[in-house]
């Protein structure tokens, strides 16, 4: 048990058998704290709701005004970004989140609706 408390505290998972009772011991479920690798590719969830890939997107949001599928794509990624953070590494996660809040930001130069500024609001928040 230590060999394996030792091997997670220098950066390496433990075996199968010692994760739930490692767990137990933080009186939590295994995979709070050993999370299930990432199910979800947010590239392929966005091109399939709005048909744009990311570097799309990036361009429409540097126009001067925003259409529907610009904002689902937003959100989409948004809502990956939120959901991602049991299995990607903090430092990148916070690089690319911080990247799009941004891009984010830099929407409310732009010429929106009252209901894009609202939802641009919410998704920066």
């Amino acid at each position: 048990m230590i060999r394996q408390w030792k091997r997670w505290e220098s950066g390496q998972a433990p075996n199968e058998f010692y994760q739930p009772i490692i767990a137990a011991v933080f009186g939590t479920v295994t995979h709070a704290l050993f999370p299930a690798p990432a199910r979800r590719d947010g590239e392929k969830e966005i091109l399939a709701a709005s048909g744009m890939e990311t570097l799309e997107i990036v361009s429409r949001l540097n126009r001067s005004d925003v259409d529907g599928a610009t904002l689902d794509a937003l959100r989409i990624t948004t809502d990956r970004l939120c959901s991602e953070y049991p299995f990607m590494p903090s430092g990148q996660l916070i690089i690319e989140g911080r990247q799009w809040l941004r891009r984010v930001v830099e929407l409310h130069t732009k010429s929106l609706t009252l209901a894009q500024h609202r939802e641009v609001l919410a998704l920066s928040g």
